[in-house]
């Protein structure tokens, strides 16, 4: 039996870092070895297009865990404000005790946490804290989260890339 995984994605239509590679998972490898669950918390548009996706996308999520009890959730986050549309999640997932893997692909370190009040540190470091692994994107990164106080496990997953046939051909065509 397949493992259920609950996936926190922006809208696959979104522009960006994150919606890029999830994109890539539609599809994929990954999908025939996990039972795989997209929930959309993010999508392109006007704050009250956004705040809507958002606040819907908390009632789904809360459907499927009442409903199919994922054995895994899995959210792409940033810094800034995909930090805080987060939260939820996973302080709901931590309520039902099943395991949260925080893929972390922002760059505002800086904004969210080095710079930030020592409320908003705390906010950080306990929403990790209830994680059970960072993924970064880099040893740099992974290094770079070092000065959140966090004893959550964090692993370098790096994005991928996927190779398209005009680029093969161009290769095959030089040499």
């Amino acid at each position: 039996m397949k493992k259920k995984v609950c996936m926190i994605v922006p809208s696959f239509s979104a522009k960006g870092g994150i919606a890029t590679v999830v994109s890539g998972y539609k599809g994929s490898e990954l999908e025939k070895w996990y039972d795989m669950k997209y929930i959309e918390s993010y999508c392109e548009g006007n704050k009250v297009k956004k705040i809507l996706v958002a606040i819907g996308a908390y009632f789904l999520f809360l459907k499927e865990m009442l409903a199919n009890k994922p054995d895994i959730v899995h959210i792409h986050s940033s810094f800034g404000g995909s930090f805080y549309r987060k939260l939820p999640f996973v302080y709901i997932a931590r309520g039902f005790k099943i395991p949260i893997i925080n893929h972390i692909h922002g760059s505002e370190i800086s904004n969210l946490y080095i710079n930030a009040s020592e409320k908003k540190k705390r906010l950080v470091e306990k929403c990790f804290d209830k994680c059970s692994c960072l993924v970064v994107l880099s040893e740099e990164w992974k290094d770079n989260l070092e000065v959140i106080k966090t004893k959550t496990q964090k692993v370098v997953i790096e994005n991928y890339s996927t190779i398209h046939k005009e680029c093969l051909q161009r290769k095959e065509h030089s040499e």
